[in-house]
């Protein structure tokens, strides 16, 4: 399958940016299938998948907040309120600090609170699944975007070096979530700035969130979209020549067309909400998944 030109547009810039062929298409569900198996084999791809490719990196703290002139008091606001008040339901030395940033606001986005993180999977597949379980009524190709993570902390890096952030230059990526390193990163990001986007694991993760085998990502171009950061990621990624672009995003779309096939399948594999969601809330959400086999 020949890849075409990807172009990504930010509601913030009237530029339209190439990242180069990165972009590939499939009518059906096979072809589609074998290519993540094999194209995705190296390295830390990390996949997020949408219905609507409108909504594709579209946060939960977006959705609720589109203006984007008072973004940096609101999210500071949920902050101080969910940390002040999370070790009353959390015993013993789960809580995270208050000072914590990003393991308040993984906790956050856990609990169904509004945390401006994207929340990712290394399989295709649970992406997949996310995507197509949804409510959304699917008129469009499903969309797959898929970001090698190795290369996204290389290139996250460079921007917070170039910047003069107060980060530890020996330090593994790993470090910076820390609470004393990226605190400075996040008081960085609210500020109007080139973009950038974080990517982190947490310390704390639930059930649920080992299951989905996820990933964060948080938008370090905080005032502006997911999409404003990701051109100037890759603006320093091919100005740095970090890397070539196929190696580090690519964007699959399959016909909507195939959906039926690709949750038959995905059943099959076993990737159900009763799989992916911990508790009898998940397999509530699977009846229908597995009550449609007795039919």
């Amino acid at each position: 399958m020949k890849a075409k030109e990807m172009i990504i547009k930010s509601a913030f810039s009237e530029e339209e940016y190439s990242v180069g062929e990165v972009e590939v298409h499939f009518a059906g569900w096979e072809h589609a299938r074998k290519h993540f198996s094999t194209f995705f084999s190296g390295g830390k791809w990390v996949f997020r998948a949408a219905k609507n490719p409108d909504t594709l990196f579209l946060s939960e703290f977006e959705r609720n907040h589109p203006e984007s002139a008072n973004r940096a008091n609101i999210i500071k606001a949920y902050l101080s309120e969910f940390s002040s008040n999370i070790s009353l339901y959390l015993k013993g030395d789960v809580a995270p600090q208050r000072n914590d940033i990003l393991e308040n606001l993984s906790l956050m986005n856990y609990y169904g609170a509004p945390d401006p993180l994207l929340d990712w999977s290394f399989s295709p597949y649970v992406a997949l699944y996310s995507a197509l379980s949804s409510d959304e009524v699917l008129k469009k190709p499903i969309t797959i975007f898929c970001i090698n993570t190795s290369i996204l902390e290389n290139i996250c890096r460079e921007f917070l070096y170039s910047e003069k952030l107060r980060i530890p230059s020996e330090a593994p990526f790993g470090e910076y979530r820390r609470a004393d390193i990226f605190d400075s990163v996040f008081e960085y990001s609210l500020k109007d700035n080139p973009g950038f986007i974080f990517p982190f694991n947490p310390t704390r993760k639930t059930i649920s969130f080992l299951q989905r085998q996820g990933f964060f990502t948080f938008n370090g171009g905080f005032l502006k979209d997911f999409e404003y950061s990701l051109i100037s990621m890759s603006k320093l990624c091919a100005k740095r020549n970090i890397a070539q672009p196929e190696n580090f995003i690519n964007k699959v779309t399959i016909s909507a067309s195939a959906s039926d096939e690709i949750m038959d399948d995905l059943f099959l594999m076993n990737i159900t909400s009763m799989t992916l969601n911990n508790g009898i809330r998940g397999y509530a959400k699977s009846v229908k998944e597995y009550a449609r086999r007795r039919l």
